[in-house]
């Protein structure tokens, strides 16, 4: 079945997401109720205007769209990554221990917001057990 999402709307009093869908082939409506939403569209991987950026059209240097990955040698370059979103949340972390850049700049609109880690607390039999059997290299 392919369905279009309509609406979705959170109750506060509910605590709960509301959803409107509409079935593409039918045209049926339907409604759900989730306590979750994960939109994951994905409609951030498909680059648009790059290219025709006129402050680009005299730089020397890469461009490109982290859907269009290129393997270049980031060795002592200065690196701009603009947004941060979970391509940023990937590829700073992946240039910084797999490379050298001189310097790498991150620009973005709002601060990115993650889970909080839960870290736990372990027994001190706990860890030496893990060290005794080398999981915690």
């Amino acid at each position: 079945m392919q369905q279009e999402c309509l609406t979705a709307t959170w109750s506060d009093q509910e605590r709960q997401w509301h959803l409107r869908f509409r079935d593409v082939l039918s045209g049926q409506l339907y409604d759900r109720k989730a306590k979750y939403l994960i939109t994951a569209t994905g409609v951030l991987n498909v680059p648009r205007g790059l290219d025709d950026l006129s402050v680009l059209k005299d730089f020397k240097g890469s461009v490109f769209h982290t859907s269009q990955w290129r393997d270049i040698d980031w060795n002592r370059k200065h690196v701009l990554v603009v947004g941060n979103g979970c391509s940023a949340n990937q590829v700073i972390p992946w240039i910084l221990a797999h490379e050298k850049p001189a310097h790498v700049t991150q620009i973005f609109r709002s601060p990115q917001w993650t889970a909080p880690k839960p870290n736990y607390t372990h027994s001190l039999w706990i860890r030496r057990y893990v060290r005794w059997i080398g999981l915690s290299r």
